[in-house]
């Protein structure tokens, strides 16, 4: 076997689907879980999927759920995002950004920041 072939190698879990890393195939929590994503890929299937579209709809429903913290987090003012180098030649994408979280003295400049522009409104200035 060449080093190609040795590098490329998958982790296989019980059903023979490749997992993310071998870490699903050490902790037999992680494994379940797997499994129980791959059932649900394929209760949810109109029709026969192969391996790669389960793997597909499973790396789409984690990076989902993924988005929803990240965007709920955002909004919350619990986290921020920064504009990494986006291309002008397609839209943007998530991997365009970089999130971090606030301090909570970053939290209360926010939150000040934002009563100020409300008052303001209010007042008409």
């Amino acid at each position: 076997m060449d080093q190609t072939n040795v590098n490329q190698t998958k982790c296989e879990d019980a059903a023979g689907l490749p997992q993310r890393n071998a870490s699903e195939a050490v902790d037999p929590a992680r494994g379940a879980r797997f499994a129980d994503e791959v059932v649900s890929v394929l209760r949810d299937a109109k029709e026969p999927l192969n391996e790669a579209e389960i793997l597909a709809v499973i790396t789409m429903r984690r990076e989902r759920t993924l988005t929803l913290v990240f965007e709920d987090l955002i909004l919350q003012g619990e986290c921020g995002a920064t504009l990494q180098e986006p291309t002008e030649d397609r839209p943007l994408r998530l991997d365009d950004f970089g999130f971090y979280s606030f301090t909570e003295e970053e939290r209360a400049e926010r939150r000040a920041a934002k009563a100020e522009i409300r008052a303001a409104g209010r007042t008409g200035h």
